[in-house]
Order: structure tokens, then C-alpha cells, then sequence
């Protein structure tokens, strides 16, 4: 926990806020995401006996704290409505329940940003207090000595911090809709059959754990993996084997599966090899958790698929 004093314009700076990033959350689902984060405001004895503070309303704002001017949210505002008398003679503690609303495209955008790792982030806050107090009578005018508004003050604070990605992981991500992996179930195939496959279920597994944690361009280059045992290399040049060599979808299998089925599962092979490629070639390939998503159900799918059609002792080859 984290304890930041405001920054004002108060006689007297009797207002604290103590900020714990593990008390962040997601909540609302796929369906209303947003990001929940509870925060408590000590207030100390005003020692101000003829003056009273009215706290009005909060607000806040997140940013990232990689680029300058980058907004994640606004947070709802918060109505207070609490009266502090200035002859208080003991502390008091508020809490500050934040709502950042957010949506499917700034969700990608944090996990963007955050690629895998940790999330930092920039956290600005504001609270309107007014000060109430005796208003001196006015002659002129002939308005009376009162007890009424004397000045309206914006408290306000700006913080960095970070949140882990272990608690982002667990505790924000599967609470709004995204972190989430679907179980999709298969015919089930024999087990000779899932023995010759192991790689391919064990590139899928790991797959499946990368995107978990948000390492999305990992998940999907595991998934190019997940095929590898369904390619021979073969040289560009046959007469010269030594030269550079190219996957070619197992010709062999073409006979046990026949022409159609061959030259489908051919073409749905390369594309996902195509798609799930890059993360192994450039560093500017980045895949986002959608896409991830979509690239492990395919490939899921035709490797399941394998498992059913393609005898065992021709997966082995």
C-alpha cells in the first residue's frame, strides 16, 4: 500500500490517499469490462474549529505510463457528500470505489502495450472540496455575517505504478472477458494415434499457457510448431540436396487420404503455417489476443482432425 498526499490549495492538508494495486480487479465479464479499484482516503483532525469541509465529488483518470498523453479510462465520478467538521477531534477514513469502463479495443490496446509482462501506468486523481465557513458581513451592501461557502478547492495527485502480471493474469483478465481459454471437444482418437502425435499436442498445451499469460505472439508461434511433424523438407533444387530446403505436406499421406481430402488439408496447413510464422522471423510481428485465439482453435482443430484420419503408423513418418 501505497500513501500519497494531495497536492491543494487547503489551509491546512489534512487529506491523504493510500493507493494498493493489488486491490485492482476486473469485473462486468466479456459482456460490461471494467476495471474496479477501491482506494481509502485518511482524513486527519481539520484542527479548524470555524471551518467546515464539504468533500463534493472524485474523479480519476488512467494512463500508460509508456507514452505520453496515452488514456486508458475514466474513471465514473464519485459522489461524496461528507460534511468534516473542523472541530473533529479524531481521524476518519473514506473509501474511493473507482469504475474504469472499458471496451474490447482498449483491452487489446493494454495487452499491446503490456505485451506479457508487468503493466505500468500512470494514475491521476482528483477531489472537490469546499470550504465552509463564517462570510464576513459586507456594510456596503448590507449583507449580514453568515455561515456559508467560502472558497471551492480541487485536491489532485498524479502517481505511477505497477501492477504485476501475476495479479493482472489472475485477478483482471479472466474477470473481463479476455484471458479465458475455450475447451473445444473432439471425436476422440485412438491412442496410437495421440502417441504419434505428442509433439503436436504438446506445441498446442504450451500454446495454450502463452496465451494465458498474454505472450500472444509466443502462443501462436508454438501453434506453427504444433505442425512441424506434418512437413517433410525437402531441397528446392533436387539435384542439389544440399541446397535450401522447404516444407512440402507429406506427400505420402496422399494415397491413404485421397486427392480432395489431401489437397484441402494442404492448403489449411500452409495457412496456418503462414499465419503463425512470422513470431519466428521478425521482431515487428505482433499478434493480438483475438488472433491468438483464432489461430489456436484451427490448429486444434486440424490436428484433432489428423489424429482421426491419418493411420497411426503413417503419423510416425
Amino acid at each position: 500500500m501505497s500513501r500519497r498526499h494531495f497536492q491543494s490549495s487547503l489551509p491546512r492538508n489534512f487529506v491523504e490517499l493510500d493507493i494498493d494495486p493489488s486491490r485492482l480487479a476486473g469485473s462486468g465479464n466479456a459482456d460490461y469490462p471494467q476495471l474496479f479499484w477501491q482506494m481509502q482516503m485518511p482524513l486527519d483532525t481539520p484542527k479548524t474549529p470555524q471551518t467546515d469541509y464539504a468533500f463534493r465529488t472524485a474523479n480519476a483518470q488512467l494512463y500508460f505510463a509508456t507514452g505520453p498523453g496515452q488514456k486508458i479510462a475514466d474513471a465514473r465520478p464519485l459522489s461524496l457528500n461528507r460534511v468534516i467538521p473542523g472541530h473533529l477531534n479524531h481521524s476518519i477514513t473514506e473509501h474511493l470505489n473507482f469504475e474504469f469502463p472499458l471496451a474490447t479495443r482498449r483491452i487489446a490496446a493494454i495487452e499491446r502495450v503490456r505485451q506479457g509482462g508487468s503493466l505500468q501506468f500512470n494514475l491521476h486523481v482528483q477531489v472537490v472540496v469546499d470550504e465552509i465557513g463564517f462570510v464576513p458581513a459586507h456594510e456596503p451592501s448590507k449583507r449580514p455575517l453568515i455561515w456559508g461557502l467560502k472558497a471551492a478547492h480541487q485536491m489532485s495527485m498524479q502517481e505511477r505504478f505497477d501492477v504485476p502480471q501475476s495479479h493482472w493474469v489472475e485477478r483482471v483478465l479472466p474477470n473481463i472477458g479476455f484471458g479465458i481459454v475455450h475447451v473445444v471437444e473432439f471425436p476422440a482418437a485412438s491412442v496410437e494415434s495421440c502417441a504419434a502425435l505428442e509433439h503436436s499436442f504438446k506445441a498446442l498445451k504450451q500454446a495454450e499457457e502463452q496465451h494465458r499469460l498474454g505472450f500472444y505472439d509466443k502462443a501462436a508461434g508454438k501453434c506453427r510448431v504444433a505442425l512441424d511433424k506434418f512437413f517433410d523438407y525437402v531441397p528446392v533444387d533436387p539435384t542439389h540436396p544440399a541446397s535450401k530446403k522447404i516444407p512440402v505436406f507429406k506427400k505420402s499421406w496422399e494415397s491413404k487420404l485421397g486427392p480432395p481430402t489431401y489437397e484441402w488439408l494442404k492448403a489449411t496447413l500452409g495457412t496456418i503455417k503462414d499465419a503463425s510464422n512470422p513470431p519466428h522471423h521478425s521482431p515487428n510481428a505482433h499478434f493480438s489476443q483475438f488472433d491468438s485465439q483464432m489461430i489456436i482453435a484451427v490448429t486444434t482443430a486440424v490436428v484433432a482432425y489428423i489424429a482421426r484420419t491419418v493411420p497411426p503408423e503413417d503419423l510416425k513418418s
